[in-house]
């Protein structure tokens, strides 16, 4: 009776085993592949290393229960180099529910560009069915441009302030001061640094020297500059520096290299700043008149002394002589002073001669034909040979002509 007994458990095992294993295929063959999307997001990039995250999100479209495990993911670069490994739990996902596995990893270039990344994730997806399981492989491989990584550097962001120094008659001395802000989360190197002066017609007239820097991560650094113009650029209208430079990104520890151009637009100064301001210029204006036959005989000499390091040149300087009656003056004559050079820091005579006819100084007033006095006004250009440029210059004084009273 045991023996008969045993005999049907064991043709009863194997019936089961034999509709069950029947069931299992032919659930397995109708299961609905799960819906899998895959996020990777860039959570943070520096100088080292570069942390993304990586989200797997499963719907399960089966009237019964799925499972996932023993889910691995491993990075690649170009080379095959593994440049991130990240191990992920798994879990049950219920009848037409979702579950979401979120992971994060850390890469590390080791100083090696790769052109992509290519992310294989492995593990097991598998049915419930009942106390069994049937299981298959999940094998998927991802494959990223770096370029799409890190197409979102931003370049500096430069400024600069440029200082113009002592004038001599070739050039200008300048100084600068450029200020870079890195907006970016990893550092940025600049080398090979030129910062060339042009004017509106593209002609170089001058330029700066600046040391090879480092812009740390969300920083600014503000780096020192030195060089010359020549005299001309002051004849232009505008000014254009160009800066550029060999700029490399550390990024996730390799270097990329960016191109870098800035573009900075400033005004010309006027030569009037540029001159000495502690030693002005210092001018006499005397006037010596004598009375001939045709009129007032006026001969004008001008002191003009130079304290600068540079020969200028006088133009168009013109005396105009008025006579003054009740604090009311009227142009009586004018006298053109001679052109010339006037030497550096040393003194410089202009003269000039003209003749005021009797008829002009004639004063129904108090009947005198000769005025009590002439006051005098003096205008006139002062300017660096070659230039367009020039410092206008204008002042008075009062002559006594009493004498011939």
């Amino acid at each position: 009776m045991r023996k008969k007994v045993t005999i049907f458990l064991i043709v009863t095992i194997t019936i089961i085993n034999i509709i069950a294993g029947s069931l299992i295929f032919l659930d397995v063959q109708l299961m609905e592949t799960p819906e899998t999307t895959i996020t990777i997001d860039i959570l943070e990039i520096n100088s080292d290393e570069i942390i993304i995250q990586t989200t797997i999100d499963v719907f399960n479209p089966n009237g019964f229960g799925i499972i996932t495990k023993n889910l691995e993911l491993i990075t690649t670069d170009t080379s095959g180099n593994n440049v991130a490994h990240m191990l992920m739990d798994g879990g049950d996902i219920p009848p037409n529910e979702n579950k979401t596995f979120i992971s994060d990893t850390m890469i590390d270039f080791d100083g090696h560009h790769p052109e992509v990344l290519t992310t294989k994730i492995t593990g097991i997806i598998g049915a419930h069915l009942g106390i069994i399981q049937k299981t298959i492989p999940l094998n998927i491989i991802i494959v990223t441009d770096v370029e799409d990584i890190i197409r979102d550097t931003v370049l500096p962001i430069i400024h600069i302030q440029v200082d113009f120094g002592e004038i001599t008659q070739e050039q200008i001395n300048i100084t600068g001061v450029v200020e870079a802000y890195n907006p970016n989360t990893f550092d940025i190197y600049l080398d090979k640094i030129l910062i060339n002066v042009e004017t509106e017609t593209g002609k170089n007239v001058g330029s700066l020297t600046l040391e090879d820097s480092i812009l740390s991560a969300k920083s600014t650094v503000k780096i020192n500059s030195s060089g010359s113009l020549l005299i001309e650029a002051l004849n232009a209208e505008m000014l254009t520096i160009n800066i550029s430079a060999t700029a490399n990104a550390k990024i996730a520890d390799f270097n990329k290299s960016l191109p870098f151009y800035a573009e900075i637009k400033i005004n010309v100064p006027d030569i009037g700043t540029l001159l000495s301001s502690d030693s002005p210029f210092d001018m006499i204006l005397r006037g010596d008149f004598k009375l001939s036959i045709d009129g007032l005989t006026a001969e004008m000499t001008l002191e003009i002394n130079n304290p600068n390091k540079i020969v200028l040149e006088a133009k168009d300087v013109i005396v105009s002589l008025y006579e003054v009656n009740n604090d009311i003056k009227q142009l009586i004559g004018e006298c053109k002073l001679n052109e010339g050079v006037i030497e550096k820091e040393n003194m410089t005579t202009l003269k000039g001669k003209t003749v005021i006819p009797y008829s002009r100084l004639i004063t129904p007033k108090d009947g005198n034909i000769i005025p009590e006095g002439i006051l005098m006004m003096i205008r006139g250009n002062v300017t660096v040979q070659g230039l367009n440029q020039s410092i206008w210059i204008g002042f008075g004084g009062y002559q006594n002509l009493h004498p011939f009273r």
